[in-house]
This record gives C-alpha cells, sequence and structure tokens, in this order.
C-alpha cells in the first residue's frame, strides 16, 4: 500500500506543529517561507493521483509540437529531421501502453523537446517567412499546454483569473 498521502500529510503536520512555533515570531520572511512549503506540499498531495496523466499529456504535447513543426516539410537539414522523427517514432508508441515507465515517457517526452529545439534554431537561418511559419507552429501547439499549466497550478493562488481556468480533468487528457 502506498503512504505517499498519509506522509505528505504527516510532514504537513510536522512543519505547522513544530517548525513553525519554532520560528522567531518576528522573521516574517521564515514564516511565509514555511506558509509557502506547507502550501506546496499540500498541493503535491493533491496532485498526488494525477501525476502519471500529466506525464502522458506532456508526452502527447511534445508529439503534437514535434508534428507540427515536422509538417513544415522541404525546409530541415538531415539532422534535424532525423532528430524530430526519431523523437516523434520513439514517443508515438508510449502515448498508448499503458506499462510505459514515468521515466520512459520523461525520456521520450524530453527527445521530442530536444529535436523541437534544433529545429527552432536551424530555423532561425530561414527566410523570414519560413520562419515566421515555424514560429506560428509551436505558437499554436502551446495552447494547450498553457491551459493545462493554468489547470494544474490553479489550487496555488497565482493566476489572475482563476474563475476562467478549466478543471484539471478536462484538459488533462488532450491535446
Amino acid at each position: 500500500m502506498d503512504n505517499t498521502e498519509n506522509t505528505l500529510r504527516a510532514v504537513v503536520k510536522a512543519l505547522n506543529d513544530v517548525v513553525g512555533p519554532a520560528i522567531d515570531p518576528s522573521d516574517g520572511l521564515a514564516r511565509e517561507q514555511l506558509r509557502l512549503v506547507t502550501d506546496y506540499v499540500k498541493f503535491a498531495q493533491q496532485r498526488l493521483d494525477y501525476l502519471e496523466a500529466r506525464e502522458r499529456f506532456e508526452l502527447r504535447h511534445g508529439l503534437a509540437l514535434a508534428h507540427a513543426v515536422e509538417s513544415i516539410s522541404g525546409l530541415w537539414s538531415g539532422l534535424v529531421r532525423d532528430a524530430l522523427r526519431e523523437a516523434i517514432a520513439t514517443g508515438e508508441p508510449l502515448v498508448a501502453d499503458a506499462s510505459a515507465s514515468a521515466a520512459a515517457l520523461r525520456q521520450a517526452t524530453a527527445a521530442l523537446g530536444g529535436a523541437v529545439r534544433r529545429a527552432v534554431r536551424e530555423a532561425q537561418g530561414f527566410d523570414p517567412v519560413l520562419r515566421r511559419s515555424v514560429e506560428i507552429a509551436v505558437l499554436e501547439a502551446t495552447e494547450p499546454r498553457i491551459r493545462f499549466e493554468r489547470s494544474w497550478y490553479v489550487p496555488l493562488g497565482f493566476d489572475p483569473a482563476p474563475g476562467e481556468v478549466e478543471p484539471l480533468e478536462r484538459v488533462i487528457n488532450g491535446p
């Protein structure tokens, strides 16, 4: 049985009941930091059940971005084209593989990100119209990621318009 959630609850209790009272009341920065740490541990506890889904979202997003960039055909050097195709070929089977480890999902996502970064760097030397098509592909593929990140982090209270944020359960299965 996984005791992670109980352990995190105990961590928050220890911080509040033991560490908190030991902090000098005049040390406002230390008190603020304690509150931020306890809030983040509570946040992590709330997100435990979504960690695998987050890894899969990130892989799907990386694949969508790599496909969008790769589809701007005829532009890429062999090195960039091969990196994009290899990263896509590695990532695609993992999306549907329920037994894929979190480490494998992260590694495939990182490879996709690296291939896209190479393409974006190479695109800096393109004709302005072609470079713009790459920039637009990246920006368009980024919108679902922003929606996801806002939903993921909304419990921390930093979003300027939390009422506009979609529920995590709705966005985590996109793009």
